[in-house]
């Protein structure tokens, strides 16, 4: 194990045991479907990936007990993540926290997912519909050409 894994797990862990009942509901109970690992709100958080497409998630500004903390409260309600939910899946080696790369972003890290996106594939479905759902009327269409816009009326 890593300095740096050591230290991340000993933060969520000291988190964990500060944390206050959240009013959130969370479904954190084995599932009993198949042979599938995760709970509801694991699998929740972790089709947060597939509706992104993406293998990364969030920004974190510092792997101290503060950054991991303010982490949670600034993203943990839209990710549907707590720290619960965040120490169980880095012990399984599910996701990583990985220094975030990038211009100027030195002491920055990031969510990374280490299952393929095809094996969360669909999880993340509601939150696409979702998405859909909140977009502007007048948004482009999904094709990216935008329709011309009329004349003005003399």
């Amino acid at each position: 194990m890593s300095k740096l894994d050591n230290i991340i797990k000993n933060v969520v862990k000291n988190l964990l045991a500060e944390q206050a009942p959240t009013p959130r509901e969370l479904d954190n109970a084995p599932t009993n479907s198949g042979n599938i690992p995760f709970t509801p709100a694991e699998k929740k958080f972790l089709g947060k990936f597939d509706a992104y497409g993406t293998t990364h998630l969030g920004l974190i500004y510092s792997i101290s007990d503060i950054g991991i903390s303010e982490f949670i409260s600034r993203s943990g309600i839209s990710l549907n993540l707590t720290p619960g939910i965040l120490i169980n899946l880095l012990r399984n080696k599910y996701i990583k926290i990985v220094p975030y790369t990038g211009y100027g972003s030195n002491d920055n890290y990031t969510i990374e997912l280490q299952l393929s996106l095809d094996s969360i594939k669909g999880w993340g479905a509601e939150e696409q519909k979702a998405a859909e759902k909140k977009a502007p009327s007048g948004a482009a269409p999904a094709g990216g050409e935008a329709s011309a816009p009329e004349p003005p009326m003399v």
